[in-house]
C-alpha cells in the first residue's frame, strides 16, 4: 500500500464530501465533515480523517503483513514466509521471516505461525492445523509432481486468518464424583501458558470422613489449589484466585481422596491463558 502525500490525502478527503458514491458513508463516520481541497471551513476534521485512514492502514498491515510466497531460491516443494511484526497476547512481536521451508507432502499442507513461545515466532506446516496457539497463513495443495504454483495456494483471509491473533483465556471443565478417587487429568497446557483461577463447585456433598481435593502438577501437587481451600463435605462454590505460568508443556491434575465416601460430586473449572 503506497503512502499518500498531503495533496493526495486532501483530494481523497474532498471526495468523501463531494462524490455521491460516498453519500451514505458520512453517517458511518459520525457525520464527520470533510471539505474539498480548496475550502477552508471552521470545524473541518482533516486530522481526524488522516488518523482514521492511518489506523485502517495499520490494521490492514497487521492482517496482511505475513504471507506465504515462492522465493526464487525455493525448491519445487519448498515455500517462504515474509517477515513482519505481528500482534500476540497484547504485544507486538517481530517475526524475521523464513525461506526454503519444506519439503511439502503431496496433498494439502497447512501453513501457520507458531506463537506458543512468543515473542519467538517460527513458521510451521502439517497435514492438519495444530491445537497449540498459532496464526493460520495458507494452505498449499502440493501436486504429485513438479513445483507448486500460484493456483495451488489458498491464502486465508478475514476471520479465518485473524481470529488466532487475539489469544483469549478459556476455561476447561471437569466433572468428578466419588468414583474418581485418585489422580484425575484435567488439562495439558502449552509452554508459557498461564493457568489458575480454579473454581470448584461441590454439587453433592461427599459423605466420607475427611475427603480432600487438591489441584496442581507433578512438580507441585497443590500448586493451584490446596486441600484447605476446598471443603468437599459442604455444597458450595470455592474460588481459588491463583495463577501460575508454566515454562514447558505440563499436565495439570487433581488428586481426590474420597476417604470412604459413597456419594459426592463436584465440577472443576480451570482457566487457561495460552
Amino acid at each position: 500500500m503506497a503512502e499518500l502525500n498531503r495533496s493526495q490525502h486532501e483530494d481523497l478527503g474532498g471526495s468523501w464530501s463531494t462524490d455521491p458514491f460516498f453519500g451514505g458513508f458520512t453517517a458511518l463516520l459520525n457525520n464527520l465533515f470533510m471539505p474539498t481541497k480548496a475550502e477552508q471551513v471552521d470545524g473541518a476534521h482533516y486530522p481526524s480523517m488522516i488518523n482514521l485512514l492511518d489506523g485502517n492502514a495499520r490494521q490492514l498491515s497487521c492482517v496482511l503483513g505475513v504471507y506465504v510466497y515462492k522465493d526464487s531460491a525455493d525448491a519445487a516443494a519448498e515455500f517462504s514466509v515474509r517477515a513482519a511484526v505481528v500482534h500476540v497476547r497484547g504485544h507486538w512481536c517481530t517475526y524475521a521471516g523464513e525461506t526454503a521451508l519444506g519439503s511439502l507432502s503431496t496433498g494439502d499442507n497447512h501453513i501457520w505461525l507458531d506463537i506458543s513461545s512468543a515473542p519467538t515466532i517460527t513458521a510451521a506446516f502439517g497435514a492438519s492445523w495444530p491445537t497449540a496457539p498459532h496464526i493460520r497463513l495458507a494452505t498449499i495443495a502440493m501436486p504429485a509432481s513438479g513445483p507448486w504454483l500460484p493456483q495451488h495456494i489458498t491464502y486465508l483471509t478475514g476471520a479465518q486468518a485473524i481470529a488466532p491473533l487475539g489469544v483469549h483465556a478459556f476455561t476447561t471443565r471437569s466433572d468428578i464424583t466419588y468414583s474418581d478417587d485418585g489422580t484425575i487429568d484435567l488439562a495439558t497446557v502449552p509452554a508459557n501458558a498461564v493457568v489458575g483461577n480454579c473454581r470448584v463447585l461441590v454439587t453433592e456433598a461427599f459423605d466420607g470422613t475427611a475427603p480432600t481435593l487438591k489441584i496442581g502438577d507433578s512438580g507441585d501437587d497443590d500448586r493451584l489449589a490446596a486441600t484447605t481451600e476446598i471443603d468437599l463435605k459442604t455444597v458450595d462454590t470455592y474460588i481459588i484466585p491463583r495463577l501460575y505460568k508454566y515454562a514447558a508443556q505440563t499436565d495439570v491434575q487433581a488428586i481426590l481422596d474420597i476417604d470412604g465416601s459413597t456419594t459426592g460430586a463436584a465440577v472443576i473449572l480451570l482457566e487457561q491463558i495460552p
